[in-house]
């Protein structure tokens, strides 16, 4: 599971549609990462899932124990994709679909 962050607000300018936002936070990458770019999600592990989603936890410390580098590297893949990819009207396996390189 990638670590987002939601928020519902209203706009200044008009206070009859609520907004909702949401983004997946990043950090620096780990080492297989690394390879690809300097940043990467913040992959929270199973153990971590109930205290990431609780709405009361505040604690900085706990959270800052989920907010580590991916250590499991040997358990991640990575391919190249192609531009379809970076089309957000496009969510199916075809994101998924590895092209060749040069």
């Amino acid at each position: 599971m990638f670590a987002g962050l939601w928020e519902k607000w209203k706009s200044k300018a008009d206070q009859t549609e609520p907004i909702e936002t949401c983004c997946i936070m990043t950090m620096d990458a780990n080492a297989y990462s690394a390879k690809i770019h300097n940043r990467m999600p913040v992959i929270v592990e199973p153990q971590h899932y109930e205290l990431w989603l609780d709405p009361d936890m505040h604690s900085r410390g706990d959270l800052e124990n989920v907010l580590q580098p991916y250590h499991w590297v040997e358990k991640m893949q990575a391919w190249p994709v192609g531009k379809y990819v970076s089309r957000p009207d496009n969510n199916d396996k075809r994101c998924l679909e590895r092209v060749k390189v040069g």
